[in-house]
């Protein structure tokens, strides 16, 4: 029970549990595990003025959310208050909400217009996300989840299999959805478990200025097992950010 023990009461749970019968254990366990979930968003709380910059407008506001926490009780769902920004684009081709930390930003939500989508601005939307998060707020990473929205259908194009790369010890297919196919082919991006965090539908894209120490044969590992575009390789986006 180790997400238990890490938590303030958790010892009187620990000694709870080794004293329960089964079927009480396995609601604990159930329930410690929702320690490790990322809170639950309920509702969006926006000021009805914002701030413009470089061609957008960007609203400074939060987020309710619950989350289970460990009380001296017991388990408990906490109401809290998560700050949030949105950033819309002038044009009215995309907007996202971001959550931020101390030092990355986290990607709540992000969607192109659905009248332009297949016009190629998926790329452009990301393009806008990392330069607000590394330009203005300075982060080292941007996270997020290649996952649909709870209040989507569950089935379409983004949750489709397909293969990604041949794994290079075993020759054997290594699948992924569409969707985190998308997000992994943009410009710096990676598997969000490579930097520790325990999420199998989470990405990251890297602040560039964290590749400078980085050596050859470090680049060219990240573009075997992360393949992109060409020009979007890491190799040959360091190349131009080095000229």
């Amino acid at each position: 029970m180790p997400l238990i023990q890490k938590q303030k009461y958790g010892e009187e749970l620990l000694v709870k549990f080794l004293n329960s019968a089964d079927y009480k254990k396995r609601t604990l366990l159930t329930q410690a595990a929702k320690l490790q979930e990322r809170p639950v968003l309920k509702t969006f709380h926006w000021p009805i003025s914002s701030q413009t910059k470089n061609r957008s407008k960007i609203f400074h506001g939060h987020a309710t959310a619950i989350e289970t926490v460990l009380e001296r009780t017991g388990f408990r769902d906490k109401e809290i208050r998560l700050e949030m920004t949105k950033v819309m684009d002038f044009a009215g081709r995309w907007e996202f909400i971001m959550q931020s930390g101390e030092e990355h930003g986290y990607i709540v939500s992000c969607s192109v217009s659905h009248k332009l989508r297949g016009r190629g601005l998926f790329k452009k939307m990301v393009a806008a996300i990392t330069a607000y998060a590394f330009n203005e707020l300075k982060f080292k990473v941007v996270l997020g989840r290649a996952a649909l929205p709870i209040n989507e259908p569950t089935q379409d194009w983004r949750t489709e299999e397909i293969t990604y790369r041949k794994n290079f010890k075993t020759d054997e297919e290594i699948k992924t959805t569409k969707l985190f196919d998308l997000w992994l082919r943009q410009p710096y991006a990676l598997d969000s478990r490579m930097i520790g965090e325990n999420d199998e539908a989470g990405f990251a894209i890297l602040n560039p200025a964290h590749f400078a120490s980085l050596s050859q044969e470090q680049i060219e590992d990240l573009d075997r097992y992360y393949p992109k575009a060409k020009e979007d390789s890491f190799a040959s986006l360091i190349e131009r950010g080095a000229a």
